[in-house]
């Protein structure tokens, strides 16, 4: 970075008037904090968030042999495989009616992941919420639709409406991971009170430490491709320094 010359500057805010000084371009990468829940009968003894669980979960630092996966998005599922492979009993617990809604997935590795999880039986529950958690058990209310069938016929003889019906279903749930995504720390933006970039240079690219293609949009404004990084010419630009924060279920303050 020195050799580039590139300015790095700590220890200091970033206000709209330092922004506006000078700087051709603004990247705001102040990263992001993990979505809550406030789910009756979760704790921070029996339940962790996806931060938390990676770095337990490498370390075979997850108690208990029934493992409850709130999300199904490419982190959720990710650890529900990491964690099937180590012996443990893994249910994906997924509130849209398909699990890996990932933008940019390639279907390579979405395939691979797929028959991982199916490979290492790992349940999925979809269409479906955690109302609540006692004495090791998860009541998980799922949406029953009647969706066609692989034969395109419906699954079930009679109509049951756009609305579907609800069933309860228990699952055993010694420890609970939460993995519903995150909120953009866009904090700096927020507090600008403009309306356009060219008005407010904090609003510009302020979404993307939220995009999985974010880099590649800054890219072409620095005026360099990815393979040219070790000739990389930085105009007047601000870089924000990237940062992903925690919460804890005691902080927990969303309602699934």
């Amino acid at each position: 970075m020195e050799d580039l010359g590139v300015e790095i500057r700590l220890n200091t805010s970033v206000d709209r008037d330092m922004a506006s000084n000078g700087y051709d371009e603004v990247f705001v990468c102040t990263g992001a904090t993990e979505r809550t829940l406030n789910i009756p009968g979760l704790d921070e003894s029996n339940s962790s968030y996806a931060i938390d669980a990676f770095s337990k979960g490498a370390q075979g630092g997850i108690p208990g042999t029934d493992i409850l996966i709130i999300g199904g998005g490419l982190t959720g599922c990710e650890l529900a495989y990491e964690l099937s492979k180590q012996g443990k009993r893994v249910t994906i617990v997924e509130l849209a009616d398909t699990i890996l809604n990932v933008f940019g997935l390639s279907a390579a590795n979405y395939n691979m992941l797929m028959e991982l999880l199916d490979h290492h039986r790992v349940r999925v529950i979809k269409s479906a919420s955690v109302k609540r958690v006692e004495n090791g058990v998860a009541h998980v209310e799922q949406t029953i639709k009647n969706l066609p069938n692989i034969a395109n016929r419906a699954k079930m003889i009679f109509a049951l409406g756009p609305q579907g019906t609800v069933k309860t279903i228990k699952v055993k749930a010694d420890h609970t991971v939460i993995s519903v995504g995150y909120h953009s720390n866009s904090g700096l933006t927020a507090t600008s009170g403009e309306s356009t970039a060219e008005e407010n240079p904090l609003e510009m690219h302020a979404d993307a430490n939220m995009r999985m293609d974010g880099i590649k949009d800054m890219f072409p404004r620095l005026r360099v491709s990815p393979s040219d990084m070790g000739t990389i010419n930085i105009p007047n630009t601000l870089l924000m320094v990237p940062m992903v924060t925690k919460t804890t279920a005691a902080q927990a303050n969303t309602q699934a």
